[in-house]
């Protein structure tokens, strides 16, 4: 320790967390390990780098960079750093790169042409020079933010005495902003010692990161928190690096991998985050006036994953088992962010997948809870769900689910491994409307195995579902590392796999592995890109981005009266009603889960095929229902609405009733509802008129 670093008083452990992470959420890492330290008794610190990133002048080409940035878009996000870590590489060329890239991605890898409509925020883009100029001015700002946050990072270093300096990354997005204020600690400071983690740094990429850039000491391989203590305590002279699983370490000029970790098997065991740093940095940042999403965590791993990984997915790594932590635990965890922090941009959970067990054990006490502070949640979740549980979750107060819709293309959902069908899909979008549940989901195309048929279908489809919310964005797969097509690329028909192109600019030194680097990869297949396929997928795309254009709720809802339906439809611009009576109804309601015509007729023994046959062709032609030619099966895809809080409370009662006496036999109780008539806890009504 240098006599000026002892001024600075006893040395201390800190935490950063580096742009891109988006400064509308605080670093569930920082927040657990700065815990765990605590805990046992060592001082540390957290600085949040990515709070001293200067605000960008104005919104985005991309819509990034508003008023309040949820994420960042890694077609800059990852590049803006890179001038500050490779002084040869110009300003010039990155904003060049970033603009050649954008304009590639936003046609999809050049799958779409790019009309005049392509950027939403400015509808009279027509020329493609024009919006080259304006993506390459604003990296160039995005460079000039970045060496100025890298300065006030510096700064702040600066003021205090840390000896060990970690360093944690979530996103590859981070890792270029990170390494390079690392670089700096290193040269000022040579006898810190700098510590990688993250997901970002799992396996053979983080051995790799270690390799790559010699100013780092110790990278963490895997879950940070059985072993910072020990890791810190060596790093200090008290321990051997060696005997610390997961870990890769230099030492005497080579790199050191230890055993492999065990992960943590019972979650509960983990501090809950402490993110007073957090709220403290940001209210004094310009990100101050922008919301706040507290994070936490109830899981870890993936359960379908575990069984069935999506051919796509490379999360998780190689930590794919599903861990969870008890109803009580994950309650304590959401009391104590109640009390302690404003809670009332909600709670964004960071798991890959809600535990089903949930249901049972922790949804009722959430729905208990609303009655006394609502608050509202986000979750990834399955599609598969029951409207049982879709009302229990809206009830509970999960306002947002990102249920990984993927594609509404059965055979597409096979090759992808999802465990759901296209009719599944439909039905929890509906099912989000009626419950007031906003659905965040994506569309995936370009997947090895598509047929001209699967997008023929979906674009059929789309006009009876585009009353329906429409996905948050389509976009080409993306071959990432850890994930079936990249571990066994043979059995899907991919070849020449090898790093994106922007890695080579954000990475120039040639003297890089960026096989083991990196996340991403390009890849050839022979039929991928064939001609009718493309015009196929093109077709689709279109009549998606019409759909997401046009959206506007309850443009197709139902309401019931009595024994009868009453359907509103304003799809063509004026409002139409039809009321649905008797076998009709009855039939309707039926199919409010998918059934196949066999099923069907069982239901309704008493009528003939060719009548009911006649009322489905009715329906169908009023896209009311949508009929699967293929497995002859039939969905209503009208949302239903409710004119009454009284008439929400009856319907959620039934279902949950009835589903626990499946479950459980009859005479169960439903968790109560929380009383009043809140609009954040009520579906949308709609005074509708009787025809």
């Amino acid at each position: 320790m240098s006599t000026s670093d002892a001024a600075l008083g006893p040395p201390r452990v800190l935490f950063i967390t580096m742009p891109w992470n988006t400064p509308v959420h605080p670093s569930l890492g920082l927040g657990v390990l700065s815990e765990v330290l605590s805990r046992a008794g060592i001082a540390n610190a957290c600085l949040y780098g990515n709070l001293l990133l200067p605000r960008r002048s104005k919104p985005t080409v991309y819509g990034l960079g508003d008023a309040d940035p949820d994420f960042y878009d890694d077609r800059s996000a990852g590049m803006s750093f890179v001038p500050s870590l490779y002084p040869e590489v110009t300003v010039e060329q990155i904003a060049n790169h970033v603009a050649i890239r954008h304009i590639h991605t936003s046609s999809r890898e050049g799958q779409i042409e790019l009309g005049p409509n392509w950027v939403r925020w400015e509808n009279d883009w027509k020329h493609e020079s024009r919006i080259r100029r304006l993506l390459i001015e604003q990296t160039q700002e995005d460079i000039e933010h970045g060496a100025t946050c890298l300065s006030r990072c510096m700064e702040r270093i600066a003021s205090e005495n840390f000896d060990v300096i970690g360093f944690s990354l979530t996103f590859e997005t981070q890792l270029v902003a990170s390494l390079a204020l690392a670089k700096r600690i290193k040269q000022r400071w040579p006898e810190r010692r700098i510590v990688f983690g993250g997901a970002a740094c799992a396996s053979i990429q983080g051995i790799t990161t270690l390799k790559s850039f010699p100013w780092l000491d110790v990278v963490c391989l895997g879950e940070g928190e059985p072993i910072v203590v020990a890791l810190v305590e060596a790093l200090r002279g008290g321990g051997d690096l060696a005997a610390i699983p997961g870990l890769a370490y230099r030492h005497a000029g080579a790199v050191h991998v230890t055993a492999h970790a065990e992960q943590i098997a019972n979650l509960d065991s983990v501090p809950i985050p402490n993110y007073d740093a957090y709220v403290e940095q940001k209210a004094s940042s310009e990100w101050a006036s922008t919301r706040t999403r507290l994070l936490f965590e109830t899981s870890r791993g993936c359960w379908w994953g575990a069984k069935h990984l999506c051919t796509f997915c490379g999360l998780n790594a190689e930590a794919l088992v599903y861990r969870s932590k008890s109803p009580e635990r994950v309650l304590e965890e959401i009391e104590t962010f109640a009390q302690r922090w404003n809670i009332d941009g909600g709670l964004h959970a960071v798991d890959n997948i809600l535990d089903t067990r949930y249901f049972s054990e922790l949804i009722p006490r959430l729905i208990e809870r609303q009655q006394q502070r609502p608050m509202t949640f986000f979750f990834e979740i399955k599609s598969n769900l029951k409207l049982w549980q879709m009302l229990q979750l809206s009830v509970a107060g999960f306002r947002a689910l990102q249920p990984g819709i993927e594609s509404f293309s059965d055979h597409i959902l096979e090759l992808m491994d999802k465990g759901a069908t296209a009719y599944q899909q439909i039905n929890f979008i509906k099912w989000a409307q009626q419950t007031s549940i906003s659905p965040h989901y994506n569309i995936l195309m370009r997947n090895p195995g598509e047929t001209v048929e699967d997008y023929q279908e979906m674009t059929a489809l789309i006009p009876f579902i585009s009353h329906l919310h429409p996905p948050s964005a389509i976009a080409n797969m993306q071959l990432e590392r850890f994930s079936p097509y990249f571990m066994r690329p043979a059995a899907f028909g991919i070849r020449n796999v090898r790093p994106k192109a922007h890695y080579q600019e954000m990475f120039p030194d040639p003297s890089i592995d960026l096989e083991s680097l990196v996340y991403q990869f390009d890849y050839d297949h022979d039929d991928v890109d064939a001609p009718e396929l493309m015009a196929a997928r093109q077709e689709t795309m279109r009549a998606m981005q019409a759909w997401q254009t046009s959206f506007t709720p309850h443009r197709l809802v139902y309401f019931v009266l009595g024994a009868d339906l009453v359907v509103v439809d304003s799809r063509a611009g004026s409002e139409s009603k039809h009321r649905l009576r008797g076998l009709e109804a009855e039939l309707f309601r039926y199919l409010d889960s998918p059934r196949t015509f066999a099923l069907i007729e069982k239901q309704f023994p008493g009528h003939g095929a060719a009548e009911l046959r006649s009322l489905l062709a009715g329906l169908v032609a009023r896209r009311f229902v949508h009929h699967d030619r293929r497995k002859d099966g039939y969905l209503a895809v009208v949302v239903r609405v409710y004119q009454t809080m009284d008439e929400f409370r009856a319907h959620y009662l039934s279902e949950t009733a009835a589903a626990q006496a499946r479950r459980h036999g009859p005479g169960q109780s439903a968790p109560g509802l929380p009383a009043g008539d809140s609009p954040q806890r009520t579906p949308r009504r709609l005074p509708l008129a009787t025809p």
